[in-house]
């Protein structure tokens, strides 16, 4: 490839073409310009995809089916918005360009009127123009023209004017079919971290004691016996995040805190995303081995979660709506990381939220509850093997982020 200073041509080219490429509206790229209908009913047999905004993925442009139509009114009412292969669906309501292509395995398929559809004229390189329509360029078009109302959404006519840079079909054709192949390394490596996943949340579930069990129905050779069961309040303490702050006490000072999202979204602790605050003795600092839990939410489910702190550092406090508990016997760390968030104990968590719009958690119940472990030994076995999947896991996620960054890279390159 070469690159050009030269605004008619991309920065980034195959060295094989040359010249410069020329403006066209979307529209006379198209045989139609259209959208989608609302279907008459509400409960549908599952016989006809039925594709909305938010079920097409707005990073690779894969498509979810999870909603339905009949056939009857795929083919009657909705005629019109009957969807074939290697059409372009474009969103043009709410959450504005979205893309996504048609394939075959989601046919048979119909749409609504947020999703406009481009049927390209047959000498267009389908997958050129739906990279285009993901690029800056189209961003930048959305930004300068949805109209405003209930919502930000875009006519079919502003669709139909949008003025793109084209190169020749062949030049179009070696463009779609990089991005292509590029999009087929994202979604083998994107179903890598997934099956990796997938093993924890299995092991998981396998390596933890059951309800009604005393021992795990996987386990390490060499380790036998039940696991002891005892009343968290023997074997923790607990206590608060911050109090008696305002506003003004946070975001300056020589000492940090833990956020709520911190603790919600990570099973060890987030060092490079802790909130600054001022040096205060009579709040609790936390202690490598403490365990921090959320205490609120607006979701039962997500009321309990727990993050490890595994850090030696001073003046390092917890924030309000969160909780801490520190060890009083002996535990392994990288244990106690992964045994909480074990679908086993997270399902004696849901009973204990309390409320209507918002659930809290009550610290007093949490402590009552009682807790399986085995082991130092065993619990150390666990921890590391959980922590080595982990890496496993973080490793992959990077390479898919390498990825998803270089694509990003060569969206901004290879168009104008």
């Amino acid at each position: 490839m070469t690159t050009s200073k030269d605004v008619k041509v991309p920065r980034l080219r195959f060295k094989e073409f040359s010249g410069e490429w020329e403006e066209k509206k979307l529209g006379n790229l198209c045989e139609t310009i259209t959208k989608g209908t609302t279907p008459h009913k509400n409960n549908y047999p599952k016989e006809v995809h039925f594709i909305q905004v938010n079920d097409i993925n707005k990073y690779n442009g894969n498509i979810k089916h999870q909603h339905y139509i009949s056939l009857s009114e795929h083919l009657n009412y909705l005629k019109r918005s009957i969807l074939k292969k290697g059409d372009i669906l474009f969103s043009i309501a709410g959450s504005l360009g979205v893309v996504s292509v048609v394939k075959n395995k989601d046919l048979p398929a119909n749409t609504n009127q947020a999703l406009a559809i481009l049927r390209l004229k047959k000498f267009h390189s389908v997958f050129f123009i739906d990279n285009l329509l993901k690029s800056e360029i189209v961003n930048k078009y959305i930004y300068d023209n949805p109209t405003v109302g209930a919502q930000p959404n875009l006519s079919l006519s502003q669709l139909y004017n949008f003025k793109l840079k084209l190169c020749c079909n062949s030049e179009q054709e070696k463009i779609g079919n990089f991005f292509t192949k590029l999009d087929r390394l994202i979604e083998l490596q994107t179903k890598k971290v997934e099956q990796l996943k997938q093993l924890k949340r299995g092991y998981l579930q396998k390596m933890f004691p059951q309800k009604g069990e005393t021992v795990p129905r996987l386990r390490f050779a060499g380790f036998i016996g039940e696991w002891e069961e005892k009343q968290m309040s023997s074997i923790f303490n607990s206590f608060s995040g911050l109090s008696g702050k305002t506003k003004s006490d946070f975001g300056h000072g020589l000492a940090q805190y833990v956020t709520y999202v911190n603790v919600h979204d990570n099973e060890v602790v987030d060092i490079n995303n802790l909130g600054r605050i001022e040096v205060d003795n009579n709040q609790s600092s936390l202690k490598f081995g403490d365990v921090l839990f959320t205490l609120s939410s607006e979701t039962s489910n997500e009321i309990g979660l727990s993050s490890v702190w595994n850090y030696n550092i001073k003046n390092v406090y917890l924030n309000s709506f969160t909780f801490g508990i520190r060890p009083i016997v002996k535990m392994n760390n990288y244990f106690n990381t992964y045994s909480f968030r074990n679908p086993s104990f997270r399902k004696m968590i849901y009973p204990l939220a309390q409320g209507i719009s918002r659930y809290n958690l009550s610290r007093s119940n949490f402590m009552k509850l009682y807790i399986s472990f085995p082991s130092l030994n065993e619990q150390k076995k666990i921890g590391n093997f959980f922590a080595y999947l982990d890496k496993k896991i973080e490793l992959q996620e990077t390479k898919l982020s390498q990825l998803k960054d270089m694509k990003k890279g060569y969206l901004q390159k290879m168009f104008c």
